[in-house]
């Protein structure tokens, strides 16, 4: 949950790219240098609530693993306050980890912060097998995510 806060505090600071490491770049990523506004995309677009709910998501998830910001976009600030806020409630007992994560951070809280121009899943989601995303090969593609979730227990 930090490493979400953290995160949008780095680009609130100093603006540019943020990127996981297990993000492979395509060859219009390579020509991308910057952008006059804060732009994150969407990683799932769910054709249904109930098959977003499947996954522990929401229908329209932002991606967290990639986007860009401008340098002291406030609304990056205000996101990464609300965030610490939410990580500070404790974990009830009959609560998964999957549902306390989601509930107090990553894609989730990220979607529900975000209010603003959203990229479509074409761009920042591809690769993701979940989402029904394009393959990595798609032309308007910027980047494939090798995510594998390994850290998810749904119950």
């Amino acid at each position: 949950q930090y490493s979400d806060i953290s995160r949008l505090l780095a680009i609130y600071e100093r603006g540019g790219w943020y990127v996981d490491s297990d993000v492979v770049p395509t060859p219009l990523c390579a020509k991308l240098r910057y952008f006059n506004e804060t732009l994150f995309g969407l990683e799932s677009n769910f054709a249904s609530m109930q098959e977003a709910q499947n996954m522990g998501m929401v229908q329209k998830s932002i991606a967290m693993w990639a986007f860009y910001g401008k340098r002291h976009d406030i609304r990056l600030l205000k996101m990464a306050c609300k965030l610490s806020k939410l990580s500070t409630r404790k974990r009830r007992k009959d609560e998964s980890l999957d549902r306390y994560i989601h509930s107090t951070s990553g894609p989730t809280q990220y979607s529900f912060l975000w209010s603003s121009k959203t990229l479509p899943v074409s761009v920042f989601g591809c690769g993701q097998s979940h989402s029904g995303s394009p393959p990595c090969n798609t032309a308007s593609c910027w980047g494939c995510h090798k995510f594998r979730g390994s850290w998810r227990v749904i119950s």
